[in-house]
């Protein structure tokens, strides 16, 4: 069976995008944008506001990876960890983190 070699990164473009590329429009540089009529924020709001974001679990921030994996593992995956009431991502990385422990105490 042939390999196919397409990239995540070459999806379709949106109409929107097709348009800008076509009129080679450009965003506006921040220090040209007009915020005149944006009224500023009460105490309240400030107040009110939250950080956003995943905050660091633990001693030490994850750092995001990317790598590819077989569609049919992954679907286990996200069965197990379904199962269990997990995220995917958070179960994968027990299962590394195991691995990796046994593989340590092995050498």
């Amino acid at each position: 069976m042939a390999k196919r070699r397409e990239s995540s990164a070459r999806g379709k473009r949106t109409p929107e995008i097709a348009w800008r590329e076509s009129t080679k429009e450009r965003p506006i540089p921040d220090d040209e944008i007009d915020y005149s009529d944006i009224p500023p924020l009460t105490e309240e709001q400030y107040r009110a506001m939250r950080p956003i974001g995943r905050p660091p679990v633990g001693d030490a921030t994850k750092v995001p990876i990317s790598f590819r994996i077989n569609p049919n593992l992954l679907e286990r995956i996200r069965a197990i960890a379904a199962d269990r009431g997990e995220s995917y991502q958070s179960f994968m990385h027990d299962l590394l983190e195991k691995g990796a422990a046994r593989h340590a105490r092995t050498r």
